[in-house]
């Protein structure tokens, strides 16, 4: 789930959305991206584009050069190891479509959350699969280098399944882009981190309670507030935060994303707030799940 930017008068509105095709569900396996033209009157989508690959995890658009990135991960033939990559293409203003520019290597593990630094110089990559939040420099031209540096996390949790180790699940810009939070689903924290140069330095650190399962997180537009939404247990926490120093307060609220007499599963997906507002609004994670940007 993304924040919708207001439409854009006399211009084309298009939408990017990632999504899984599981296997036996008829049609090319792995569905990577369709692109929609969005009527700005009644909000309908026409889909003008299917791009094909593996597996895509999440889409972060550089606004600033017209370009997207691509999280994708793909698993091996025969139980083998996971492996992962970051997919650039450009995007036609005009139109929407996407044309491919260039893919770079993870390595072993598998991406959740991509984020542009906002000098659009770098990409943050949340590595679950492999433990670690990744920086891979983006060229003048938008193509990704080689990744160039690596914070590794540690720990786990009460889960076995999901929480037998770090599984780092999002990377989001404070509304600065001096700060950039980031959730550990595997080991029940959230950090602050800042890209420093050539090093990605942590802040600080906050733990939540065991089990929670930290999926996503988001900041209010104001940066005085951290948003965590945890898979496991279906909460969102707000945290205080000191927009100056980048440092993490005590919870100041705990609310729950399942409806009134619900008794399945308890389980959260993504939060996001409104631009220039205080509202926000959080998504449950349901068997499947679409993530989308809107260009």
């Amino acid at each position: 789930m993304r924040s919708r930017p207001p439409m854009r008068a006399g211009g084309p509105v298009h939408a990017h959305v990632s999504s899984y095709r599981l296997s036996g569900s008829g049609g090319p396996q792995g569905t990577a991206i369709t692109v929609c033209r969005v009527d700005p009157q009644t909000g309908a989508l026409t889909a003008v584009q299917e791009v094909y690959g593996a597996y895509p995890s999440w889409i972060a658009i550089d606004r600033r050069g017209g370009s997207s990135a691509r999280a994708r991960r793909k698993r091996a033939a025969g139980g083998g190891r996971r492996t992962g990559a970051v997919t650039a293409y450009v995007i036609d203003p005009r139109t929407g479509a996407l044309r491919f520019l260039d893919q770079v290597s993870l390595g072993e593990g598998g991406p959740a959350r991509l984020a542009v630094s906002p000098d659009g110089r770098h990409l943050l990559v949340a590595d679950y699969y492999g433990g670690a939040c990744a920086v891979v420099p983006i060229g003048p031209d938008g193509r990704p280098g080689s990744v160039s540096i690596v914070l590794r996390d540690a720990g786990g949790g009460p889960h076995p399944r999901q929480m037998g180790g770090p599984h780092p699940h999002a990377v989001a810009f404070d509304p600065r882009g001096r700060f950039i939070g980031a959730a550990d689903l595997g080991s029940d924290r959230v950090q602050i981190l800042r890209l420093d140069g050539d090093r990605l330095q942590q802040v600080g650190e906050k733990p939540v309670a065991p089990g929670t399962g930290p999926r996503h997180v988001s900041f209010s537009p104001d940066g005085a507030t951290y948003y965590v939404v945890g898979e496991l247990e279906g909460n969102i926490r707000a945290f205080a935060c000191d927009a100056e120093a980048g440092r993490l307060g005590e919870p100041l609220q705990t609310v729950t994303t399942q409806p009134p007499g619900f008794s399945g599963v308890p389980s959260g997906a993504d939060a996001g707030g409104t631009r220039g507002s205080v509202d926000g609004c959080a998504y449950r994670r349901p068997f499947g799940w679409v993530c989308s940007s809107w260009s």
